[in-house]
């Protein structure tokens, strides 16, 4: 997998379709997750994660006060950076959703559904604020 910008990224071989930032700097993509997605899904994963690099003070309070809802309102703010970087690429934002939906579903098939629940919204909620944010970008 490509770097650049100061990330690196690896395919780790993982049935569990994952994507996460580790340290900061390496993008880490499952197999599972990256031979998954269209590619406008998986551009919206990765820079999900990478939004991570902006918010990684709050996210690093967040996890030492034990604060799930600051937490969840991180992965938020990163969900809406993720959107507006499919938009400037070209891409339709619904991809961000339908990429989040997929890992959804294959996390099902593997018996981890819940695995993320307490630290990330759900993707109905999390559907509901995009579409809400980007309303008000257009107006």
């Amino acid at each position: 997998m490509p770097s650049g910008a100061g990330h690196d990224a690896m395919k780790m071989g993982d049935a569990m379709p994952q994507a996460m930032l580790f340290r900061g700097c390496v993008l880490v993509l499952s197999d599972s997750l990256a031979g998954s997605l269209l590619e406008a899904e998986l551009t919206g994963i990765i820079s999900h994660e990478v939004a991570h690099t902006y918010f990684m003070g709050e996210m690093t309070e967040a996890r030492e006060a034990q604060d799930k809802q600051a937490m969840k309102i991180v992965e938020l703010k990163c969900d809406a950076i993720a959107v507006l970087s499919l938009k400037l690429l070209g891409f339709d934002s619904g991809n961000y959703i339908s990429g989040l939906r997929r890992r959804e579903k294959l996390a099902n098939a593997v018996g981890l559904s819940s695995r993320f629940s307490a630290t990330h919204p759900e993707v109905r909620v999390r559907n509901h604020f995009l579409a809400r944010w980007m309303k008000q970008l257009s107006q």
